[in-house]
């Protein structure tokens, strides 16, 4: 028959063992201010901007009739992949810098969003450039969306640089102190 207290102690330690494991990953997830979060974008906003020089390339190429339908709809699965990854790349950002409950100032929130808005500025434009029978959208309508896009990654770029330079600014209020 097995002793019980023998029994106790093992199921005591083993619960034991798993919770100092499981405090320890968390411990481990340093989270940060929506304001510091914003300040660490700089890598992602240069992968934006890379980003959109290709693009330019290729819808510029495209609207001069400098390549055809098909190189067109072959350049645009590449920077759909290109895009896919990058985007990827900022999830891992995100995932590896978690935000603090409740630590968003309102700036900052306003810049994190700019952020999101350019991508979904770009995925737009991506997905709306091929129909799904793999044809190109008729070059008029094509370019009034590519027009658009344009629009709005500047408008959320503008708000980007403004929420970044807000933010520094208050911070080197906040040290002259």
């Amino acid at each position: 028959m097995r002793n019980p207290i023998i029994h106790i102690q093992k199921c005591f330690i083993s619960l034991l063992v798993m919770v100092m494991v499981f405090v320890g990953f968390v411990g481990c997830t340093k989270e940060i201010t929506g304001n510091e979060f914003l300040l660490k974008t700089q890598t992602y906003v240069n992968d934006l901007h890379d980003f959109a020089d290709g693009m330019d390339q290729v819808y510029t190429l495209y609207f001069t009739g400098k390549i055809s339908d098909d190189d067109f709809i072959n350049e645009v699965s590449e920077l759909k992949d290109i895009y896919n990854y990058m985007i990827n790349k900022y999830d891992k950002f995100k995932e590896d810098n978690p935000i603090k409950a409740a630590s968003h100032s309102y700036v900052s929130k306003r810049g994190i969003n700019a952020l999101d808005k350019i991508a979904n500025a770009y995925k737009k434009v991506l997905d709306e450039s091929v129909t799904e029978d793999n044809k190109v959208l008729d070059k008029e309508n094509l370019s009034y969306d590519y027009m658009l896009c344009g629009e709005d990654v500047t408008a959320s770029y503008a708000e980007y640089q403004t929420a970044i330079a807000w933010i520094k600014d208050a911070q080197k209020t906040t040290k002259s102190k």
